[in-house]
């Protein structure tokens, strides 16, 4: 019994000796690390093998013009997370981590948007188009072999724009809703004067002159009462115009925004696009051009592609047909052209149903 006593008092004290040491040892270091300063800066780009959207000197330049400082400042006054934060607000960047090691070196992780296409269209767009959505200015130094979508296509967000996309249909949401709400309190303002100009003019209609007066007097009542009733009608006439004018705004402000969606929907119909392409090895290898265009006589616009070997190119119509449109074009490879040769034809239209138009 005693020996057993004694054990448990031996265990108890090993660990409160164990525990002693560890909080010990974590105050230590949290006071020491307290005073020490951090002498320099470690900057990584993950993707830098894959991706050479952002350099190291970049990084540096844009750490100096957020003026975030690190030479000779303690370990516990560097916010990590302001870092992460103003670093994530770069256009390029996808994502940043900060953090500070033992011996003295701030260590920043960057990592990149990756692009999937090029956008370039007659309409003064130029920009790269990731798979999230994200809309980067080109890159000069950047080599990477992207298929680029060209044509009279239109977008959603000016041609200067560069960011979340998702960020420009919010904008644009809040700025409808803003002037819809301005509308609609207009046009309350505007009944509500309607609505008092009908009750005066009521109340004018309903007015008679004294039983006693003249048959002159009575004319005179008359001619007034009239002259005040046309008077509130003018006024009524003009709040009526203001309203419908308002109304008028109101369907023109819901049409552009019905556009507005539409081409809010169509990026994200070309970026599924050129996700199923790049996904595909032989339609990755074979399609360099994606060209947007809206022929006379469609209201919709038509995908036309520039293949890398042949010298044809192959309209697939509507782009929610494309992939679709890519496995009949794919048949028609292996089965005619297998055959007749890559450069027999200069245009091949797959809009027709059970048939395929080609033209020298």
């Amino acid at each position: 019994m005693l020996k057993r006593i004694l054990h448990i008092v031996l265990t108890t004290l090993l660990w409160v000796g164990i525990v002693a040491y560890f909080v010990a040892s974590s105050t230590y270091a949290r006071h020491s690390l307290g005073a020490e300063v951090i002498d320099s800066l470690h900057i990584e780009i993950v993707d830098a093998d894959e991706i050479q959207s952002v350099t190291e000197s970049q990084v540096r330049q844009w750490i100096e013009r957020d003026n975030l400082r690190y030479k000779q400042v303690p370990y516990h006054e560097l916010n990590t997370a302001e870092w992460e934060y103003r670093l994530r607000k770069h256009v390029l960047v996808k994502d940043a981590a900060v953090y500070v090691t033992s011996d003295g070196v701030v260590n920043v992780s960057i990592k990149q948007h990756r692009p999937i296409a090029r956008v370039m269209t007659s309409t003064g767009y130029n920009f790269l188009l990731t798979g999230d959505g994200h809309i980067l200015p080109p890159q000069s130094g950047c080599a990477m072999h992207l298929p680029v979508i060209t044509g009279d296509i239109s977008f959603m967000m000016p041609s200067s724009y560069y960011g979340d996309y998702e960020q420009i249909k919010k904008r644009l949401i809040e700025e409808y809703t803003d002037k819809v709400h301005y509308i609609d309190s207009l046009i309350s303002q505007h009944n509500s004067t309607l609505a008092s100009l009908k009750d005066e003019r009521t109340d004018v209609q309903s007015e008679t002159p004294s039983y006693f007066s003249s048959k002159e007097s009575k004319a005179r009542f008359a001619e007034d009462k009239q002259r005040r009733i046309n008077n509130i009608n003018k006024k009524i006439a003009s709040e009526e115009g203001e309203i419908d004018v308002l109304v008028e705004r109101k369907g023109l402000l819901a049409e552009n925004q019905k556009k507005s969606a539409k081409k809010y929907l169509y990026l994200y119909k070309l970026l599924n696009f050129v996700e199923f392409v790049e996904g595909d090895d032989f339609w990755h290898s074979q399609i360099v051009q994606i060209n947007v265009t809206t022929p006379k006589g469609y209201t919709t616009p038509q995908i036309e592609i520039v293949p890398r070997v042949g010298k044809h190119i192959v309209c697939l119509g509507d782009i929610d047909k494309g992939e679709e449109q890519l496995d009949k074009l794919l048949l028609f490879y292996r089965e005619a052209l297998a055959w007749e040769g890559w450069d027999g034809y200069n245009y091949i239209d797959l809009r027709y149903n059970d048939q395929i138009v080609c033209t020298k």
